[in-house]
């Protein structure tokens, strides 16, 4: 075998041979990354490979010096020296919080567009659990930790580990070394109890929320074949919503009068009110638009007008003939109020008959 190119002339120190096989497969493997065609990747992916096998080599001169005490002081500041391992990575390793760091770069918040880190740091109780996610960085497998802050874990980390751990039993038994090709296959990673015991947990909230959802879509279905719509009464604001909000080509299209039976009067059916032909659900808010609240007038019909004028006496109808540009545009603010409000949420439309030119024009109203 090829004796590893260095560019100090004195002799390793001592323990060198039975690292040399594995940096010298990890250099070779680096050589191919480097030498990789990059023709049909972004410009960004062509670093990807290369810093994982950095972080593995650097993972596995600290693991054989730091946790397996197997090599010498010496020959590790050799090995920094000779530049098979990054001293500044292996610098933040040994700091809290900064054990599973996948690259210096992935901390820079200098480097983003916003002055953020990358998702890996982000604190493993701020992420979902069990959900895989990319460094943004080396574009590596993210996995939740066990560490007690942000974490970064990735095939190339997990490998070096192994390869550690697997070159330690031959550096004490005195067998030929590991080749590193091997320790990265995942056959050789055995599933924990721990992991089991999630993906079980998983499968049986997937199976829930299946029979959920299926129980939910059949409710819908018997509504729209016994009252001719999806619109279910029966249920609680929030469920409505859901249906408005995901169950396709069921909005509502009512008449003026058909929004007038929905005015908080029945306890049975929810409570509507429209501005400006667009149809709102408020039945989150009866102390407010049911019967004998503060706002029931605008409860069952499409008062736009008052929403405007503040008249809520004479000004209840959706007729805004009189009213200059700019007032008209002030009816924004209340569209936006009930398009984003938290428990309020949009249903339908109301189709108006058209107005009567010749009609009189409201008259204006000072509240």
């Amino acid at each position: 075998m090829p004796r590893v190119r260095t560019s100090s002339k004195k002799p390793p120190p001592e323990g060198w041979d039975l690292i040399e096989p594995t940096l010298t497969e990890l250099g070779r493997k680096m050589r191919e990354a480097e030498n990789e065609p990059t023709e049909a990747k972004r410009k960004v992916e062509t670093s990807w490979p290369i810093m994982r096998l950095h972080h593995q080599r650097s993972r596995y001169i600290y693991d054989i010096f730091f946790r397996r005490k197997a090599i010498s002081r010496d020959l590790y500041n050799y090995c920094i020296k000779e530049g098979y391992a990054d001293a500044a990575l292996i610098a933040k390793w040994k700091k809290p919080g900064y054990e599973k760091l996948c690259c210096l770069r992935c901390m820079q918040p200098k480097d983003t567009n916003f002055g953020t880190t990358c998702i890996c740091r982000v604190p493993k109780q701020q992420l979902d659990d069990n959900k895989i996610i990319e460094c943004d960085r080396s574009r590596a497998d993210l996995a939740m930790s066990s560490g007690p802050s942000s974490v970064c874990t990735y095939g190339a980390f997990s490998g070096a580990r192994r390869l550690s751990d697997i070159s330690m039993s031959f550096l004490t038994s005195g067998s030929q070394f590991w080749h590193p090709g091997h320790a990265m296959t995942s056959e050789t990673k055995p599933k924990s109890a721990a992991g089991q015991s999630r993906g079980s947990c998983c499968s049986a909230l997937l199976r829930l929320a299946a029979v959920l959802v299926f129980g939910l879509l059949a409710a819908v279905s018997v509504s729209y074949i016994v009252t001719d719509t999806y619109d279910f009464n029966g249920l609680s604001f929030t469920a409505r919503k859901l249906i408005h909000q995901h169950v396709p080509g069921q909005e509502l299209v009512l008449t003026p009068e058909q929004l007038a039976q929905y005015d908080g009067s029945d306890p049975n059916k929810p409570i509507y009110l429209g501005i400006n032909g667009v149809v709102y659900d408020v039945s989150a808010g009866p102390g407010y638009y049911g019967k004998g609240g503060s706002y029931n007038f605008f409860a069952g019909k499409d008062a736009a007008r008052a929403y405007i004028t503040g008249c809520f006496d004479k000004d209840l109808t959706h007729d805004l003939r009189g009213l200059n540009e700019a007032q008209i545009r002030s009816l924004s603010t209340w569209t936006d109020f009930y398009e984003n409000h938290k428990k309020y949420f949009r249903v339908g439309r109301v189709v108006h008959p058209p107005i009567d030119p010749s009609s009189p024009v409201p008259e204006p109203c000072e509240a």
